[in-house]
């Protein structure tokens, strides 16, 4: 083994003795392999890692030093547990070798049966690296590595395509600690480079978590074991950290005291007849549903008996267009809240196509729908009813001249399995001063003219001048 030892580490040596060790050093004590480590530290020397401009050829590269590089690293993921002071020393040319490899692995050529696969070096490092994530100082180092997470992230894509059940009773555990260590925080650079490994988007995210909750669980009967529960927890709190609304719980408890202000600024009456606009505790409560607001008896009454809430008292605060309607009051109330925010955020692109249609189509009643089935809200302004063919959605939303100007028809569609949802969440304004400017520019505006940005800032002007409530 000795001799070996030299040949491998020698000038001009062959890739035979490197292949050699790697083979067989699984078979050698732990003390006897400790003796090896000189040579893989000397093959995994970064200055035998090759320029760019070598890698960029037409031809693969093939190096002795690579192969050498490459086999090395195997060897030593083959070594279990090296003490903390070997591995600080040795870390850093591990990852620089791991990161290589990963990277541009398809440059390489090594042999016919013997080429870098980046899924398999992912997660052969993966499985070496499992045993120091709860050691500070290991994980300081790796830290340090940018990519790293990347990497691991790519190895447990590798994982759920693994059925043998030594190394999931290893692995998945190894994961939970990961997620569970400073390696992972709620720093939103550290989650992407996670999200990337995965495959780069949050389907892709949702799709290895499902898959490895189903591994986990497996058969419905069966006992959950102790480190399943664990690897269980870890995948768990994963989804958590994923969740871009989870670093921002500080900016939402410090913006609530103003959102709460900006809220009770007012409310509208839930009489569409009516649409009156004042401080909330002005006005009093449906006692059935506790969902609508009204100014007066004389709108509550008017509203049961002319309005449909008679019918739709239990779900009343959103009016759903569809067959189903599912959601608690406070679903409800986080759909408005989505919508209203969208809407703001997309107000000049809402007024321009608002322009548009009222341009090319002069009097007819318009809706703007939101959609959501797709993920990013997507809008459009339709003609009244064309997005949801609905019976109620007529006599629920008034043409009054009351109304006319101060409620802008908003439907909300969201996707559920297979099946579409649809929501009516009326916008009632203060006043009818947008929809006079609206009218008045699109009148005034050339057919396939550009709606100029000087346009949208003075309708903007105008909006941010009065009160907007879903």
């Amino acid at each position: 083994m000795q001799m070996l030892a030299r040949k491998a580490v020698a000038q001009g040596s062959s890739l035979q003795a490197t292949l050699y060790l790697r083979d067989h050093v699984w078979q050698l004590s732990s003390h006897q392999r400790f003796f090896l480590l000189p040579v893989f530290y000397q093959n995994l020397d970064p200055t035998h890692i090759p320029t760019l401009d070598r890698l960029d050829s037409p031809v693969p590269l093939h190096s002795i030093h690579v192969s050498k590089g490459y086999t090395s690293l195997l060897a030593l993921f083959a070594m279990e547990n090296l003490p903390l002071d070997i591995f600080a020393a040795i870390w850093p040319r591990i990852w620089i070798w791991v990161d290589f490899v990963q990277t541009y692995c398809e440059y390489l050529y090594l042999s016919d049966s013997f080429s870098p696969s980046p899924p398999d070096i992912c997660f052969a490092f993966f499985l070496f690296i499992v045993p120091y994530f709860r050691d500070n100082a290991a994980t300081d180092l790796m830290a340090r590595s940018p990519g790293l997470r990347f990497v691991v992230a790519r190895a447990w894509t590798v994982l759920v395509e693994i059925r043998k059940p030594e190394v999931l009773r290893v692995a998945f555990p190894g994961l939970a600690e990961f997620i569970f260590g400073p390696l992972v925080d709620n720093d939103r650079g550290h989650i992407q480079e996670l999200i990337d490994g995965i495959g780069g988007e949050l389907v892709h995210v949702a799709s290895l978590v499902m898959r490895s909750l189903h591994i986990l669980l497996g058969e419905i009967e069966s006992t959950v074991s102790v480190l399943n529960s664990f690897a269980l927890h870890g995948i768990v709190s994963f989804v958590m950290k994923v969740d871009v609304c989870m670093g921002m719980q500080e900016e939402a408890s410090e913006a609530g005291p103003l959102s709460a202000q900006l809220l009770s600024r007012g409310i509208a009456c839930d009489n569409l007849q009516c649409n009156k606009i004042r401080g909330k505790n002005t006005f009093r409560r449906c006692a059935q549903c506790c969902s609508v607001y009204y100014c007066s008896e004389t709108c509550q009454a008017f509203d049961w008996r002319h309005g449909g809430h008679r019918d739709l008292c239990e779900s009343y605060q959103m009016i759903c267009l569809t067959k189903y309607d599912g959601l608690s009051p406070h679903d409800r109330a986080f759909f408005r809240a989505l919508l209203h925010h969208d809407y703001q955020a997309l107000k000049a692109d809402i007024f321009a196509r608002m322009l548009r249609f009222m341009n090319e189509k002069p009097g007819q009643r318009l809706v703007v729908l939101f959609d959501y089935r797709l993920g990013p809200v997507s809008v459009t302004v339709e003609e009244f009813l064309a997005p949801c063919e609905h019976p109620q959605l007529p006599y629920q939303v008034p043409g009054a001249p009351s109304c006319e100007g101060r409620l802008e028809v908003n439907v909300m569609q969201v996707g559920l399995g297979r099946t579409t949802l649809c929501w009516f969440i009326p916008m009632r304004r203060d006043s009818t001063q947008v929809y006079d400017s609206l009218q008045r520019i699109a009148r005034e505006l050339p057919q396939e003219q550009q709606i100029s940005e000087t346009v949208l800032q003075s309708m903007l002007s105008v909006s941010a001048e009065g009160i907007e409530i879903h």
